[in-house]
């Protein structure tokens, strides 16, 4: 009987069992163990065990994509509950303010207090100020490679003792 591209053998089944209960390490030593014993064993119907392979891929690829999505959604309800709170605060504290108090009560005993933030005091930098027309002391150096110029020198030629340009990667591709 003929199996669907999607349909995912018993071993890669224990496969994706064992990666949940490890919560996706595939760094652990079970994993790729599991993993060296089905690709010992793929020469008995390889091309069967490849395609069982391929849907798994596929099948991972789509829940990630689902996964993505959802926490998109939830990234975006999360931001508009944070704005909403941010509001609601600043409208208690703008009462509390108008009203000429710093706390307030509720019936059930939940407290609003306006208090000062924490942390250093901010720093304002008038605007238009040049760093570089300020005193030494008060000025930041920080030096970075320019990896276009490297690239452009080294393809130029140059032999930069410091510097080389390495193999590119592989990756799999699946259609």
């Amino acid at each position: 009987m003929a199996r669907t591209l999607f349909a995912i053998s018993d071993d890669l089944l224990a496969l994706n069992d064992l990666l949940e209960q490890l919560d996706g390490d595939v760094t652990n030593p079970e994993v790729d163990a599991a993993v060296t014993k089905w690709f010992a064993e793929l020469a008995n119907d390889e091309s069967k065990k490849l395609d069982g392979y391929a849907g798994y891929i596929k099948q991972m690829e789509m829940e990630s994509v689902a996964a993505k999505a959802e926490s998109e959604q939830w990234a975006a309800k999360a931001r508009t509950r944070d704005n909403r709170v941010k509001w609601l605060k600043e409208r208690v504290k703008v009462y509390l303010e108008l009203t000429g108090r710093t706390k307030a009560t509720t019936e059930t005993g939940r407290v609003f207090a306006i208090q000062n933030n924490g942390g250093v005091v901010p720093l304002i930098i008038n605007e238009g100020t040049d760093p570089r027309s300020i005193e030494p002391q008060f000025q930041k150096v920080t030096y970075s490679f320019d990896s276009e110029a490297i690239r452009e020198a080294i393809a130029d030629g140059k032999e930069l003792p410091w510097a080389h340009l390495d193999k590119r990667g592989t990756h799999l591709r699946l259609k």
